[in-house]
């Protein structure tokens, strides 16, 4: 399963208030790693909330590769980057 910090939990709250989107952020395979891109949520999803809202969707294609990690944020000069730690 993976973990998501408190700090990057409110972060995604907010990316996806911001972006006005109707769908939740899900975590896919990109080129070169993971990304982050809009979806609708599915049946084997891991859904992580933030004051009771959807702001993360993990599938069960990518669970596996993020096993025991956990996702959290740090704000900077250039924008909010996202990492994992294991």
């Amino acid at each position: 399963m993976v973990a998501v910090t408190d700090r990057a939990a409110k972060i995604l709250s907010e990316v996806q208030k911001e972006s006005e989107a109707e769908h939740t952020l899900r975590i896919v395979n990109g080129q070169g790693g993971y990304q982050l891109a809009f979806d609708e949520a599915r049946d084997d999803d891991q859904v992580v909330e933030n004051e009771g809202k959807a702001v993360l969707l993990i599938g069960s294609d990518v669970a596996d590769g993020l096993s025991n990690a956990t996702i959290d944020c740090e704000k900077g000069p250039e924008g909010v980057r996202f990492f994992l730690s294991r």
